[in-house]
């Protein structure tokens, strides 16, 4: 019996360890997409210039919608584990 609620704690502090994990996850690609979003375009021509902004905000998009993901995941899994206590 006790054997049994230790591994439940064990199961929980890993869910909970997990969900964690993907709320730092957020927040960091969440910054990650905020700082590509400066390009520097001082020894790059107009239409270098036009591409490379394009494509760091297509990849800002990705990384905005990644985030959204693991935070999405991160207080999913927190509810949750808050509503079978």
């Amino acid at each position: 019996m006790a054997q049994a609620s230790i591994g439940r704690r064990l199961v929980r502090a890993s869910a909970l360890g997990t969900c964690l994990g993907f709320g730092v996850a957020a927040v960091v690609i969440a910054c990650l997409a905020g700082a590509r979003l400066w390009v520097d375009c001082s020894t790059l021509s107009a239409a270098e210039c036009a591409f490379e902004e394009q494509l760091a905000h297509s990849a800002a998009r990705l990384q905005v919608l990644g985030a959204i993901g693991c935070a999405a995941l991160s207080i999913g899994g927190g509810l949750l584990l808050r509503r079978r206590e």
